[in-house]
């Protein structure tokens, strides 16, 4: 949040309410950035889903797998599985099943 305010030149209660204003809540706006680019990395077999944990902020793959259940109700590893095996493409790396 402090990043975000700093770069609409806003503090941070200014924000919060025009967010709140237009009904959204800086939780939800962050949930659903993460689970959109969550769902572009994981179509990427060489990043590991620890990888890509860290680079959404997640502290750590546990944190990020039970957040990715909560979205899409699957396991990103289930997700990805599924993701290449509809689409016909059996890339097989270690990354893929991490």
């Amino acid at each position: 949040a402090i990043e975000l305010h700093l770069d609409l030149h806003l503090n941070v209660r200014t924000l919060q309410r025009k967010l709140f204003n237009e009904g959204y809540g800086f939780r939800a706006l962050l949930n659903q950035t993460r689970e959109g680019i969550a769902q572009e990395y994981i179509r990427n077999p060489h990043l590991s889903i620890t990888e890509i944990a860290y680079l959404l902020g997640f502290s750590d793959q546990v944190s990020f797998t039970r957040a990715f259940k909560r979205w899409t109700s699957t396991s990103p590893r289930e997700f990805r599985k599924k993701m290449y095996s509809e689409h016909g493409a059996a890339v097989k790396t270690d990354k893929l099943l991490s």
